[in-house]
């Protein structure tokens, strides 16, 4: 394993539909940037290769803890990590967590689900960057003064697994 750390942008955020299918606790969890272009995938979003900063959350886990959580991350993302294929890629992304207003930390390394091809997803959506940190109670800030974010203004949000298309 190379690293313990798994960056979520979607349903897997602390707040989100699946925020509490996490199987083991996590040591941590802060704001992080990543580059890429974020999709609007129907119910849920997906990240591909880009030079947008979008906003997640970095889970840190203990290193004994890391197997296991990707293994049931894996069955949530439709990944095959044995063929490396799915609805899914995972991949190890650079990561900057948010350390106060104006400043990321170094990037580092974390796993992150990536969608392979977004020509496959013919009704996908780009999530334009929109979001500032002044736009919420005052929070930490990264460089950039605006951020691609997952749910949007038009994004579809189930409340229920049962709900999503």
């Amino acid at each position: 394993m190379g690293c313990s750390s798994v960056f979520a942008y979607g349903t897997l955020k602390q707040d989100q539909l699946r925020g509490s299918m996490w199987p083991k606790r996590q040591i941590r969890i802060e704001p992080a940037v990543v580059y890429g272009e974020l999709w609007d995938l129907g119910s849920y979003p997906g990240l591909c290769a880009g030079s947008d900063s979008v906003l997640g959350e970095l889970w840190t886990f203990a290193d004994q803890d890391i197997a296991e959580t990707l293994e049931v991350l894996d069955g949530i993302e439709g990944y095959d990590f044995r063929s490396d294929r799915g609805l899914y890629l995972r991949r190890e992304i650079d990561v900057r967590v948010v350390i106060d207003r104006s400043t990321c930390d170094k990037p580092q390394k974390a796993y992150g689900y990536l969608i392979p091809d977004i020509g496959m997803w013919p009704r996908a959506r780009r999530i334009e960057p929109w979001w500032t940190w002044e736009s919420k109670p005052r929070e930490s800030k990264p460089r950039e003064s605006k951020l691609a974010v997952w749910p949007d203004q038009e994004s579809y949000v189930p409340s229920q697994l049962s709900d999503e298309d």
